[in-house]
């Protein structure tokens, strides 16, 4: 043990007199022999030093660990019957080392272990067999490997498994029936592989999973009925594939709550397409080439919160688009918006709003005229506004925080905004490089000190003071 503690940080917590947890970090020894932790009595054992062998006896005496962190090591390989004395582990946890492909052997008398994180390796294959002993794991990590392939089989014997994470691996297909006998799976990730297409049929196995990440793969096309068994479904991440998308493609899931399609090289999303998700919250559409939406795509996802448009080519919306919804948030940040509608964000639940870098020139006054408007939080940095109405603010009478500058400001409309924001204790940004000097906050128009400025004669104004 005196190995293990030269220049080591070593914390141990003591129970009736007996050491149940162990944390050893920071060693320098990169060999552990037979039976050298002095603590036969350890529940919970970790060990992040700079190992790179272990013997199969190493763990001999603890017989009543029940957690092992052999993580962020340099392990390239685990001897045959290392886990013998150590049935009672539940939780295992081998992530940043250099294994390379696991064998049958390495894995082997784990039958209670109930978590296993191999992630952050350098493992390509798993072959047949090697996860059989794990009949009571409910959650793998195999994350941030070079598995390149599943085989059929890979997981049947794992029939308690909860949550699979393979994420950020080379895998270029899912194997249909893969998971047939995981019949618990409820969250599935593989993010971050190759996947290019999805086979009808090959997520028919998975109809219990409430989670399924496959974002940042290669998926041009989701064939039609693909996602017909994920009745279960709350949670779907398609974001970072260039991917088309045919109405019905949702319609089965009924019980979705979240949906991401960001980064998807989408440049159109139909009306029809979430006509059967009404528990849809959470919307991200963002980073696409999305030009416009018809009135009447968001009529029957009557409770979604959250809306993310942003970085899309918009450039005007239908008046009562989002007048079925609950929203909370939106962004339609980064897009090519000229103009918003009065009554256009009359919603009686919103509380943010982004709409910055567009091409607004004017707000109507009535652009939240809702009483009792809840609205906290609004940005519209970098449009085209030379002014607002001071009626604009008596709607947002509850904002407390307001991002304005990047704007081609009348100097008179902009010091009436300033002293509005200040007497009525509405945050803003005074630290920014506007409000140093380095970069100009308002243009001298009409007249330096009185805001004189109108809607009538902002064409005009416009005309002369914006640069094209």
């Amino acid at each position: 043990m005196s190995s293990l503690r030269s220049k080591a940080l070593v914390y141990i917590n003591i129970v009736e007199d007996l050491i149940t947890e162990a944390y050893i970090i920071g060693c320098m020894k990169t060999h552990l022999g037979d039976a050298e932790i002095p603590f036969p009595n350890v529940h919970t054992l970790q060990i992040s030093c700079n190992l790179q062998t272990l013997e199969s006896n190493s763990f001999h005496n603890l017989q009543q660990t029940r957690t092992l962190n052999l993580s962020h090591n340099q392990i390239s390989n685990i001897p045959n019957d290392l886990y013998q004395q150590l049935q009672n582990l539940q939780i295992l946890d081998l992530s940043h080392n250099r294994l390379r492909n696991p064998t049958i052997d390495s894995l082997y008398y784990l039958n209670n272990l109930k978590e296993l994180d191999m992630s952050y390796n350098r493992i390509s294959n798993v072959d047949l067999g090697v996860l059989d002993q794990l009949r009571s794991v409910t959650k793998i990590n195999l994350s941030h490997n070079g598995i390149f392939q599943l085989l059929l089989g890979t997981f049947d014997e794992t029939k308690n498994l909860e949550i699979l994470d393979v994420s950020y691996n080379v895998i270029y297909d899912m194997t249909t029936a893969l998971f047939n006998q995981a019949l618990k799976l409820r969250e599935l990730s593989m993010a971050a592989n190759r996947i290019e297409k999805i086979a009808l049929g090959a997520l028919d196995s998975i109809k219990n999973v409430i989670t399924l990440n496959l974002s940042k793969n290669r998926i041009t096309v989701f064939p039609l009925g693909v996602l017909d068994q994920l009745t279960a479904l709350k949670n779907l991440d398609l974001s970072g594939n260039p991917i088309s998308l045919s109405l019905g493609i949702f319609d089965t899931l009924e019980k979705l709550e979240f949906l991401n399609l960001s980064y998807c090289n989408l440049n159109k999303f139909e009306n029809g397409l979430l006509d059967k998700n009404k528990r849809l919250e959470n919307l991200d559409l963002s980073h696409n080439m999305i030009p416009t939406l018809e009135d009447g795509t968001f009529d029957d996802t009557k409770i979604l919160k959250f809306l993310n448009l942003s970085y899309n080519n918009l450039t005007q919306l239908p008046k009562n688009i989002f007048q079925q919804t609950t929203l909370v948030m939106i962004d339609l940040s980064y897009n090519r918006l000229n103009q918003i509608e009065p009554d256009f964000l009359n919603m009686e639940g919103l509380t943010e709003v982004r709409l910055n870098n567009n091409y607004l020139n004017y707000l109507d006054s009535e652009t939240f005229a809702t009483i009792g408007n809840p609205l906290k939080y609004l940005n519209i940095q970098f449009n085209r506004l030379v002014f607002l109405e001071r009626e604009f603010f008596d709607w947002i009478a509850n904002i407390e925080l307001l991002e304005f500058t990047g704007n081609p400001w009348d100097c008179g409309c902009f010091r009436q905004l300033v002293d509005l924001l200040d007497k009525r204790f509405i945050n803003y940004d005074k630290n920014n490089e506007y409000f140093r000097g380095t970069k100009p906050v308002c243009i001298v128009g009409k007249n330096n000190r009185d805001c004189n400025v109108t809607k009538n004669d902002l064409d005009k104004y416009t005309a002369n003071l914006l640069p094209k």
